[in-house]
């Protein structure tokens, strides 16, 4: 997961580190903070459009990605659609609104770059945290819970042991110290 800071993203573009993973962040003609609303990162603005931007990776091409959402948004009266692609497999175009939303591309289990892309034909639109789920995180999440699961079985053995073989023990040792 990556929630975005202010100044995280350049108007140069080029090689930035979100949450230890290197991306190529396109260039783009406006970058701001969007200090009022709390949603992320602006690209453009009502004055000047940014009309494409995009975030890609090849960091976790070897990695087995199960879902990316974005949380993403657009300025009243705006104009803006998020796609969303690992490998060969992209999103529909999401059509942003104006309110802070969560687009999630459910990418079946896929492998590949991953790249997010933002088009606009009117005003900013903005980026606020990217989350990617891979099938290694699902799997050491299944792993825990087993052992969770295993610890749990053991407390209840014990407990049994307590409530069943305890008396019995304690009777063994009163019946021999008559």
């Amino acid at each position: 997961t990556h929630t975005f800071n202010k100044g995280e993203l350049t108007t140069e573009g080029g090689i930035v580190t979100l949450s230890d993973i290197e991306w190529t962040a396109s260039s783009a003609t406006y970058i701001s903070w969007d200090n009022n609303n709390g949603r992320g990162i602006q690209l453009g603005s009502k004055n000047i459009l940014n009309p494409t931007y995009q975030l890609s990776t090849s960091a976790l091409a070897g990695c087995t990605i199960r879902s990316i959402t974005v949380n993403s948004s657009k300025a009243n009266s705006g104009d803006a659609e998020l796609t969303i692609s690992v490998g060969s497999q992209t999103s529909e175009a999401y059509t942003l609104g104006t309110s802070d939303a969560a687009y999630t591309f459910d990418c079946e289990d896929t492998t590949g770059n991953i790249s997010i892309n933002w088009t606009a034909t009117d005003r900013a639109y903005y980026v606020k945290s990217i989350i990617i789920v891979k099938l290694s995180d699902i799997n050491a999440l299944i792993e825990k819970l087993d052992n969770d699961i295993l610890a749990f079985n053991k407390k209840i053995e014990r407990k049994e042991f307590i409530e069943n073989e305890l008396p019995k023990q304690q009777e063994k040792l009163n019946t021999a110290n008559k």
